[in-house]
């Protein structure tokens, strides 16, 4: 063989006919090949489909009917033989593959890792029925939870997690460090660690190196601090000595001068006014000073004091920057030091093997082994390799496979074949590495190159459009980025000033489809809240559907696509409510579904029956059971009037009886040693099975329940556990047969195509959306004694710190990613595109680019481009090529109700689900709802917001709305209540603490008064003093514990008017009243 052929693939270009085809020609070439065919993907569905369709088409082949592939097949070099031969060898091989059809290894990549994995359980000393951990989430939950409960027993950890909690509660006013540590500890499953946990066993990392680490940093900080210090105390004794202020130096405020006196607070970087002002008297003293007769003086010294500063910064703004990015994460840093030993104890503990450690494995057997004892031990005797998506192949993962491919190269009859397209790289997150097919695979093999340049999927307006978009945003992003990182970008990485060009070369294609097609943007005013357009765009979105749908099109034609989950869930409940307000249209009736809509614990029945199982071990849940039974009284019993007779403030003794007595009787026994039983029970007297709609999610939670059971030998106590944390992510796939408006993530729309896509809230961030943790080499910085240290991506400080590498790395890889997903959505369009993006011009989002791409005068010449401001309306800010289609499929008149599932899990759930129909029942929900609206109060300013988003969430009329924030602003006039809302230095407000025995505490309200604290707990129903007092009594202790001595507590019985004040001498009761 000559080499690997490697295919260029872009969307739409017919890659899964070329993987077929392919597949087909080693198949008639040789078919007893198919034992030695290795062909992966990403996806179940995907290997599935390419199994059937390829046993379809030598069914085809075989029975002498026409093939598409018979073409292909007779002018394929390396297929030489006539078409009766092609078709005789066809019917061989599906004799054979129907014969022994588990031997053709056409699988997911994950899958064929699997195969192997079983192979070596010994060497991995797992048992015969081990779990295969898909998702590390809850791994990380759970040992970061027995990280902290260590921390009852180990005063040294507990040493490394308050100092954690402070550095945490100075960055963000936040104390609970759980999700930090939950974030760090994830960190530890990425291919990359593998490698830097590497080197800390070499270096033996323990505590003690982080702990000298932190004493350098200490040291360099305070070091820069007190220069700092020292240059802004010589500024303003220059100005004090000759009685001068601000505004007697250039430009006043904001002038050089301005900006050294800022630096009493923080380093500040240098701009254009301070680096010109260097030697220059008439740009650093304001005129009227220039004819003083100190001037010369005055400049003299002011001017030593700027150079200082302007010297230092350009000789140590890096190390200083640095130094604060290290302490930010240096005591997370010991608290993971041990963290592999950590997981691999609960793993082994747990009998389980994460899926994502099997190509690190595979790597470093490969290396200690020849390749085919590695994968003859497997039962496997490969030839030929296909691996499609190779854009998404992580590093491990290729490793693995790399050597497979160098053994198929050093025999001439094999083959070797990888499809993939780097614009398609959307799962970076997931480890994938598009750099391994852009730049990587030619290095390390000898590889033949080919671009399928041809759409098969797209019409010719929507190909045109995105050769030609395609063509024009990368080279502009590039423009943008090479001029922030400047003459940096060499010593970076080579190609890092041509990346997003290079990995765009191939953009162009030639339409195969037909027909115009429609591309139509809006660009929406953003208005001052972000809200603002998105609920224009959503309208329009509402609107445009039904015109699509009156031109033919039927609901299962449309796609929505969002960036987010949180998206999909905003867009399906705005149409449901759009559909119930517009009556007329014969076309504003139809099915909308999306995995939100599928959730499982979205579903009534389950809610019933997760509600009854949380009560079950948890008597005193009322809540809980509150939401089984609301729920079982709507959706099951058809009790429309329920929430007039069952209120959140009702005993259990009612709560029960509003329920079947088979059902009371079951939750009576208190019998749930077998948790699929009770289950099963509960569906059964219940009659949750009784709707035909519900039988998909009852079927998917009974196999949840089943396979914890088995896997986990867990009870109902850890099931609920884990259902509250995992469990209530899961959700049913959307079908595809389903005639309804699909809404998906762009990931989920990956590999897919839709008649009509609409991409609402077109709104990408080119920065990091979260600032992800960057693993950053110390190598030549004063801090290489630790070889690699957990850095947080900050815009502002790490691009001008010694991490400038990782910095601009991640900064491009980011442009990449968003870059790559604004591709995967443009492309899934057949006959139509909507989009819907805010209105912005300024450099730094995608959506700007987008904007200027299409207004301005900007013109790609070339085939099947076009220049696209000439379909630009500038006055009313719309791109609109094209028309839309006329469809000859009628879609038919859905008619939906629209359910509204109760589920009372968080407070505003509850108030959502009861208070609209519970204010006159007492003092419980009205105490939610005031609740609800303190938790949105930092400052009295803020009381007419927060009362008008809880009145509209809660529906409430305008008099109700008017009638709450006069009661609330009442409530904190009381002269001992006001300090709380607008006194204070600083606030926390619903802020977690974690104890050091690990557990999690909420005090309503903390804030600090010069040097003391004040915690402030609201309780909205009659006095407990006794229980409260503890309650208090344990917030003030975890207080001093942290270091906080001069600490006050208060419970405010708001409805009572009442204050119970509390400290070390006592407690005193305050009389809001008198």
């Amino acid at each position: 063989m000559q080499g690997v052929r490697v295919y260029s693939a872009s969307a739409g270009a017919g890659k899964t006919f070329r993987l077929t085809a392919e597949c087909l020609s080693l198949l008639v070439s040789n078919p007893h090949d198919y034992r030695h065919i290795l062909a992966v993907t990403f996806t179940n569905k995907a290997s599935e489909e390419m199994k059937e369709r390829l046993v379809s088409e030598l069914h085809v082949l075989a029975s002498g009917k026409k093939s598409d592939y018979l073409t292909y097949l007779l002018s394929n070099h390396d297929v030489t033989m006539q078409e009766e031969a092609i078709r005789k060898a066809a019917a061989v091989a599906l004799a054979l593959l129907l014969h022994d059809y588990g031997r053709f290894s056409y699988m997911t990549i994950d899958s064929f890792f699997q195969r192997i994995l079983r192979s070596f359980m010994r060497e991995l000393h797992l048992n015969a029925n081990y779990d295969l951990e898909l998702d590390n989430s809850a791994v990380v939950s759970d040992v970061v939870d027995k990280l902290l409960d260590d921390t009852a027993r180990d005063d040294e950890l507990l040493f490394w997690v308050m100092n954690a909690v402070s550095l945490k509660l100075q960055e963000s006013g936040r104390w609970d460090i759980r999700e930090e540590l939950k974030i760090l500890y994830s960190e530890l499953f990425k291919e990359k660690f593998a490698y830097i946990e590497r080197q800390y066993q070499l270096q033996r990392l323990d505590r003690e190196a982080v702990h000298r680490l932190i004493t350098k940093v200490d040291i360099l900080l305070a070091t820069h601090e007190t220069f700092r210090n020292s240059v802004y105390s010589d500024a303003i004794a220059i100005m004090q000595q000759y009685g001068l202020s601000i505004d007697d130096f250039f430009s006043k405020g904001s002038g050089p001068v301005a900006s050294l006196m800022k630096l009493k607070k923080e380093m500040v970087d240098p701009g254009v006014r301070m680096l010109s002002a260097r030697d220059n008297k008439e740009k650093l003293l304001h005129s009227s000073i220039l004819s003083h007769r100190d001037a010369n003086a005055i400049f003299q010294a002011m001017n030593a004091v700027l150079v200082r500063y302007l010297d230092w910064y350009q000789t140590n703004i890096r190390e200083y920057n640095s130094c604060r990015l290290i302490k930010n994460q240096a005591y997370l840093l010991g608290l993971i030091v041990d963290g592999r030993r950590r997981m691999a104890e609960y793993m082994n503990e747990n009998d389980r093997f994460f899926i994502g450690d099997t190509p690190l494995f595979l790597s470093e057997l490969a290396e200690a082994n020849d390749t085919p004892f590695i994968f003859e031990k497997a039962g496997l005797m490969l030839k030929h390799y296909l691996i499609d998506e190779f854009q998404d192949t992580s590093e491990k993962q290729w490793e693995a496979f790399l050597p497979l491919l160098r053994e198929t190269i050093a025999y001439g009859d094999n083959f070797g074949m990888v499809v993939g397209d780097v614009k398609q790289s959307i799962f970076r997150w997931r480890n994938g590495n598009w750099r391994l097919l852009a730049y990587d695979i030619d290095k390390q093999l000898p590889v033949k190159r080919f671009v399928l340049d041809e759409n098969w999927r797209s019409r010719s307006n929507i190909v045109c459009f995105n050769n030609s978009i395609f063509r024009l945003i990368p080279s502009m992003l590039q423009d943008y980025f090479n001029q922030q990182a400047g003459n940096l970008m060499e010593p970076i990485e080579p190609n890092l000033s041509t990346t997003l060009t290079h990995n765009y070369h191939d953009v162009i294609q030639l339409p195969k489809s037909g027909g115009d097609g429609l591309v139509r943007i809006y660009f929406v005013e953003k208005g001052k809240k972000d809200d603002v357009w998105k609920l224009a765009a959503m309208m329009r979105l509402a609107e445009e559907i039904e015109q699509v749908l009156a031109a033919g099109y039927a609901p299962g034609d449309i796609a929505i696509l969002v960036r987010v989950h949180a998206d999909a869930s905003k867009i399906t409940t705005f149409l449901l409510g759009y559909q119930n307000s517009e009556t007329e249209s014969p076309h504003a009736r139809y099915q909308v579904v999306s995995t939100e809509s599928l959730m499982l614990a979205a579903n009534p029945s389950i809610i019933i029956i997760t509600g009854l199982m949380r009560y079950l071990v948890q008597p005193d849940n009322l809540p809980a059971l509150y939401t089984a039974v609301i729920n079982y009284r709507l959706h099951i019993a058809h009790d429309n009037d329920c929430f007039n007779h069952i209120t959140v403030s009702d005993n259990v003794e009612k709560l029960l009886a509003a329920l079947p007595d088979a059902l009371i009787e079951i939750l009576q026994r208190k019998d749930f040693g077998d948790m699929v039983g009770l289950a099963e029970l509960i569906i059964e007297t219940a009659g949750l099975n009784r709707n035909p709609a519900t039988t998909p999610f009852l079927d998917a939670f009974l196999q949840l329940l089943t396979e914890f059971s088995m896997s986990r030998g867990l009870g109902l106590y850890a099931f609920v556990d884990w259902w509250n944390s995992e469990g209530v992510k899961r959700s049913l796939q959307i079908p595809e047969n389903r005639d309804a408006v699909r809404v998906l993530t762009i990931h989920q729309a990956k590999g897919l195509g839709f008649p009509v896509v609409f991409f609402p809230l077109c709104d990408l961030d080119l920065e990091p959306a979260k600032n992800p943790i960057m693993w950053c080499n110390t190598g030549g910085t004063p801090f290489d004694e630790i070889p690699y240290l957990p850095v947080k991506y900050m815009k502002e400080s790490m691009a001008n710190s010694l991490f400038f590498k990782e910095y601009y790395i991640e900064k491009l890889n980011s442009y990449q990613d968003n870059l790559n997903m604004l591709y995967v959505a443009f492309t899934r369009a057949k006959d139509a595109l909507f989009v819907y993006c805010p209105l912005e011009k300024a450099e730094g989002s995608m959506q700007s680019y987008l904007h200027k791409a299409v207004g301005d005068e900007t013109l790609v010449d070339e085939a099947n481009c076009t220049a696209l401001n000439a379909f630009f309306d500038s006055e009313n800010q719309v791109f609109e090529m094209g028309s839309l289609p006329v469809y000859s499929k009628k879609s038919e008149s859905v008619s939906i109700s629209v359910s509204h599932h109760v589920n009372l899990n968080t407070r505003q759930a509850r108030l959502k689900a009861g208070f609209a129909r519970l204010a006159e029942n007492g003092d419980i929900a009205r105490g939610l709802m005031y609740h609800a609206i303190f938790e949105k109060v930092k400052h009295v300013s803020d009381i007419g917001k927060a009362v008008a988003q809880v009145a509209a969430d809660l529906n409430l009329s305008a008099e109700k709305t008017t009638e709450l924030l006069n009661e609330v602003q009442k409530a904190v006039q009381h002269r001992e209540v006001q300090a709380w809302f607008d006194g204070f230095d600083e606030l926390h407000n619903e802020t977690w603490i974690v104890s050091p025995d690990g557990s999690l505490h909420k005090p309503d309200r903390v804030m600090r008064f010069g040097e003391s604290y004040q915690v402030v707990d609201y309780k909205f129903g009659q006095r407990n003093d006794s229980r409260y007092e503890k309650q208090i009594r344990d917030y003030l202790d975890l207080m001093n514990t942290m270091g906080y001595q001069r600490c006050t507590g208060y419970i405010w019985y708001v409805f009572e008017q009442k204050i119970l004040r509390i400290n070390p001498d006592g407690v005193e009761l305050l009389d809001l009243l008198v």
